[in-house]
């Protein structure tokens, strides 16, 4: 009971509290609802003045808008007012100066002219036949007339040709960095031919100006390039005025002059004669000069080739410069009308000097100056190797110029592969003269120029190759590769030893004396098989055609060697016989007469022959001091030990009275008469 007495007092207690808290929440509420109302009254009363306020505003409000409106239309229409005014007095306040040219302030005279159009435009839609418009637009005419006066004359004065210093480097640079830089116009002038031309090409309509441009621009190029050519031109070295230097390729197949081989033939240099009627060292100092400068070699046989190669590099960097300069100046949309006009005559010029080469070539090779192919050789390589940056040049361009430079690499290849093709006729028709023969036997002049003709084609394998590939049948599926150009010059260059072989073989029938022609023969084939064999880029590329051309010559040296022995035979007849049985060698023996008068006629007959043969064999000529060593030393293995037992045999039989008249020769003695065969002229 009493739990739950406890329990109900709680309970209670509890109820006494959640009732005064309810007590408390009722006033609490009554409090906030008198706030809310006094809240909403008060914002009733300032919306009612805000309502007011705008009552009063607005008005005020329109009426400053509307005063503003007409304060700007009043500022607008003075503006307006003054600038018609202004262009009713603008001829008079800007004649004197548009009258005047732009006179080095270009940017302050481009304003007075957009003042004018600006002007123009104005009288052109409000009062079209007014004094007034024809008066700003004679002064506008008179503005666009100084602008293009004044970019031509801008234009005219800085540009200048580009000094042959700087062309003769750019012709010499191997690299791009060593090109010198181009600057053909000061950047002021620059900035100022820009701007005008901007000016003219748009407010002032016109494209004069353009043509004034590719005119003064191509005239300055077309001059740096013509003064290149007379540069070259006034140390032009022909191949007469050229000293003969050890190698020179001077003169070839058709020039006749002593064989390079012989010795004791002494040349008068050419520079010497030239220098004395030239003034001396003056004219020899322009020579030297002449060719240091540029690509002008000392064998360059085809007149003006060094010329044309100079003039490729320097025209397409020109071209490139000038390209540059136009899109500094000209507006793109123009840029290739202006190119176009403005490198047609200058290409041209060198298109024609190109032409002239090839005609100059053409005419050498109806002389048998087959030289020139390998010039034509170098000027292909080199036009090749520039090609890509002419057709990235001239390629857009609408009048066909870029092709006429792959056109005329054609023409050169066309006739550099009808000058090889001659070249083997040449050799094969070749007549057939005593007058033309060496008198020593050495090697022919068709033979060493043939030779060294080979050996500068070589250096331009990858041209002659290409040339030599196309028409051979067996390299066509491997044209424009190495291996088809090397293989190419290789089957060329076989084709050239068989036909010079021939030639040599049918010549040297022209000799009455075996000996010689077998003398003549030997001395060629050697000199054809040293110049393969000391050149290895040669010999490798004849072995790849012919994998035993060395042996081939080999064998054709020692037959001919084989028929010059022949003419020991009648020498080793009197000393090659043994003696008879009863001869002992002993002094005590007697012998028949018979028998001494035969051994007498075996010494004289040898005596008489051996000093025949050295007479006749000390003037024939074997130029190749190995070759020379070889033949001597066979013919002394052939000859001495036969002597020398034929000389122990009988050195002491009592055949005569008067031994020294008879033995002439000691062994060792008949070994130095051999060793003086082919001395007469040999180097």
């Amino acid at each position: 009971m009493d739990e739950i007495a406890m329990r109900k007092s709680e309970i209670e207690e509890k109820l006494k509290q959640d009732e005064e808290n309810l007590a408390r929440f009722t006033e609490s509420l009554k409090r906030s609802d008198e706030l809310s109302k006094n809240m909403v009254g008060i914002l009733d009363s300032f919306s009612e003045r805000l309502n007011k306020l705008e009552e009063t505003i607005q008005p005020v409000h329109h009426q400053t808008l509307s005063l503003t409106t007409l304060k700007d239309n009043v500022d607008k229409l003075l503006a307006a007012l003054e600038q018609v005014i202004g262009f009713h007095h603008l001829s008079d306040e800007v004649e004197q100066k548009i009258k005047k040219g732009p006179a080095g302030n270009v940017e302050m005279y481009l304003s007075l002219m957009e003042r004018l159009h600006t002007a123009v435009e104005f009288f052109t839609q409000s009062n079209p036949g007014s004094v007034e418009l024809g008066s700003v637009t004679t002064l506008f005419e008179d503005g666009l007339e100084q602008l293009n006066s004044s970019f031509r004359e801008l234009l005219k004065q800085h540009s200048q040709r580009v000094p042959d210093g700087i062309l003769i480097d750019i012709a010499n640079a191997t690299s791009e960095e060593e090109v010198p830089p181009l600057q053909h116009l000061p950047h002021r002038v620059v900035q100022d031919l820009l701007a005008i031309s901007k000016y003219l090409a748009g407010p002032g309509q016109t494209t004069d100006f353009m043509s004034v441009y590719h005119q003064i621009r191509s005239t300055q190029l077309g001059r740096s390039l013509a003064a290149l050519r007379e540069y070259y031109k006034a140390f032009q070295i022909m191949p007469s005025q050229l000293p003969k230097q050890k190698g020179s390729i001077a003169n070839f197949l058709n020039l006749k002059s002593e064989s390079p081989v012989k010795r004791g033939a002494k040349r008068k240099p050419a520079a010497d004669s030239l220098s004395r009627r030239e003034g001396g060292s003056i004219r020899r100092g322009l020579l030297e000069q002449a060719v240091a400068c540029g690509r002008m070699e000392a064998d360059e046989q085809l007149e003006g080739s060094g010329v044309f190669i100079a003039l490729a590099t320097v025209c397409v960097r020109l071209l490139e410069s000038e390209y540059t300069l136009m899109t500094s100046i000209i507006s793109e949309q123009h840029w290739t009308k202006v190119f176009e006009s403005l490198v047609s005559g200058p290409f041209n010029f060198f298109i024609k000097l190109g032409e002239d080469l090839h005609d100059r070539a053409k005419k050498s090779l109806n002389k048998h100056d087959f030289i020139v192919t390998v010039s034509l050789c170098k000027v292909i390589r080199h036009v090749r190797v520039l090609l890509p940056q002419y057709e990235k040049l001239l390629r857009p361009l609408p009048n066909r110029c870029y092709s006429r430079l792959p056109e005329m690499i054609l023409l050169f290849e066309k006739l550099t592969l009808k000058g090889l093709m001659e070249l083997l006729t040449y050799i094969r028709a070749d007549p057939e003269k005593q007058s033309n023969m060496p008198k020593d036997g050495t090697v022919h002049q068709l033979t060493s120029n043939t030779m060294l003709f080979l050996e500068h084609l070589l250096e331009q394998m990858d041209v002659a190759g290409g040339i030599l590939a196309e028409q051979d049948i067996g390299l066509s599926g491997m044209a424009n590769t190495e291996q088809a150009n090397r293989k190419a010059v290789g089957n060329f260059i076989i084709r050239v030893f068989d036909v010079v072989n021939i030639s040599m073989e049918s010549k040297a029938r022209l000799y009455e004396s075996s000996t010689l022609s077998a003398i003549f023969l030997m001395n060629n084939y050697h000199f054809i098989r040293h110049t393969f064999t000391r050149n290895n880029v040669m010999l490798s590329m004849l072995e790849e055609v012919y994998p035993d051309i060395d042996g081939k010559y080999n064998e054709l040296i020692g037959a001919q060697r084989a028929i010059y022995t022949k003419r020991f035979t009648k020498l080793l007849s009197f000393i090659g016989q043994t003696m008879p049985v009863s001869i002992t060698g002993s002094s005590s023996e007697k012998l028949g007469k018979s028998q001494r008068e035969a051994i007498k006629d075996k010494f004289k007959g040898f005596n008489t022959e051996i000093e025949e043969l050295q007479k006749i064999q000390r003037h024939y000529t074997i130029p190749d001091r190995e070759l020379r060593i070889l033949v001597k030393e066979f013919n002394q293995d052939l000859i001495y030990p036969v002597y020398e037992e034929f000389y122990r045999n009988h050195l002491n039989v009592s055949f005569t009275k008067n031994p020294d008249k008879y033995i002439k020769y000691k062994p060792d003695e008949v070994k130095a008469v051999l060793t003086t065969f082919f001395d007469g002229l040999s180097v």
